[in-house]
């Protein structure tokens, strides 16, 4: 049983194009250091996509039954418990147990209570507690237990209660539309999708009209676009990351589209950028980085990968709505965890180096194949 999981998983078209692609990534990143200028940037890069994909592959052909995926989301479970902890208790008494913030910045932090555990910026310690809300509800679904459901839905308030105190916009959104799309998938009777549908953008419509720090970045976008506004000489942060965002793309274009290299954005940044990001290196978005240092190649197997995982997803729920209710349930979470994720990797500052993603990754790779495996044998073949 166990080399026919294994087997299968090659078998599979789309699953094989998934990992085709991040073996790929790896060869192209390091084949980049012909025309790298700072080969130390590189060679760290190189290193986190070898561990990763390695952490992708190794989960494929090792963690390859549903009782030992199962055993994961306890571990899993459990430290988020633990995360969540952590960053209620920095929120509480203003302390800080991990180092490597800057005292000023950490000053600011502690002033607004905002969590960041090991994270050391609030939109990461925000995307990683994103996770672990979609995990809770995993682990809802998963598992009888009343004590671990009970924990699960207090884990989830939690969750989203720390990505408040973070004051991440952009955590806040993706959580928020990830929960849109799961309600609007969960009913099936057209009246009740009309009336969510109306309250959602009815909720919208006056979130974004009495939002003041979203109108006026709207309007300074609007006014860039017209031409009446120079925002290189503006210091707000949504300035900088706009002007970080378009340097990103100046140096993709001056590249031929081959991108800069790996782990030379920040290299470039420092010595090509033409907008003004008061000192900022860090492009500050996953979708931009993979573009600005990897080019076309890269960023289009990235998104044809994502792709072929939400398409697959799609399928295993249409699968189990006939067949597994909680089946049904797992899928759909994780599909809407995947959109969230979306958004979430608009606010990264980079998700090269966190290690987690990666393992995540190789966990959704992995209950397909297994999924797959197992309606392949009862003649349910997605």
């Amino acid at each position: 049983t166990k080399n026919y999981k294994i087997k299968y998983c090659y078998n599979s078209n789309s699953i094989r194009y998934v990992l085709f692609f991040f073996f790929f990534w790896f060869v192209y990143s390091f084949f980049s250091l012909l025309w790298v200028e700072d080969i130390i940037g590189w060679a760290k890069a190189v290193f986190s996509i070898f561990l990763g994909v390695s952490s992708i592959f190794y989960i494929v052909l090792y963690i390859n039954t549903l009782k030992r995926l199962k055993y994961i989301l306890v571990y899993l479970w459990l430290l988020g418990i633990v995360i969540n902890l952590l960053g209620w208790y920095e929120v509480i008494t203003q302390n800080y147990l991990f180092g490597g913030i800057e005292d000023n910045v950490l000053k600011g932090y502690s002033l607004m209570r905002t969590p960041v555990v090991w994270s050391h910026n609030p939109n990461d310690y925000a995307i990683l507690v994103g996770a672990i809300f979609f995990i809770a509800l995993l682990a809802y679904v998963n598992f009888k237990s009343k004590y671990v459901k009970f924990v699960s839905v207090v884990l989830c308030i939690s969750s989203f209660g720390l990505i408040l105190f973070t004051t991440s916009r952009g955590a806040l959104f993706a959580v928020l539309i990830a929960m849109m799309v799961f309600l609007l998938y969960n009913f099936s009777f057209k009246k009740h999708m009309k009336l969510i549908f109306c309250c959602i953008s009815i909720s919208s419509f006056f979130f974004f009209l009495f939002n003041r720090e979203i109108v006026d970045f709207i309007h300074s976008i609007d006014l860039f676009t017209m031409g009446l506004v120079d925002l290189s000489s503006m210091n707000s942060s949504d300035t900088v990351r706009l002007n970080l965002l378009k340097n990103g793309f100046e140096l993709f274009l001056e590249s031929l589209g081959i991108g800069v290299g790996a782990g030379n954005i920040e290299y470039c940044m420092q010595h090509y950028s033409r907008y003004y990001t008061a000192g900022a290196v860090n492009i500050h978005n996953w979708w931009f980085e993979l573009l600005t240092a990897y080019g076309l190649p890269i960023l289009s197997g990235y998104l044809l990968m994502y792709y072929f995982l939400l398409k697959n997803y799609i399928e295993c729920a249409r699968v189990y709505i006939r067949k597994s209710l909680k089946m049904y349930m797992i899928s759909k979470i994780i599909f809407v965890y995947l959109i969230a994720l979306i958004f979430f990797f608009v606010i990264s500052s980079s998700m090269l180096s966190t290690e987690w993603i990666w393992i995540i990754f190789g966990l959704f790779i992995t209950f397909i194949n297994v999924n797959r495996a197992l309606l392949y044998r009862e003649g349910e073949g997605v």
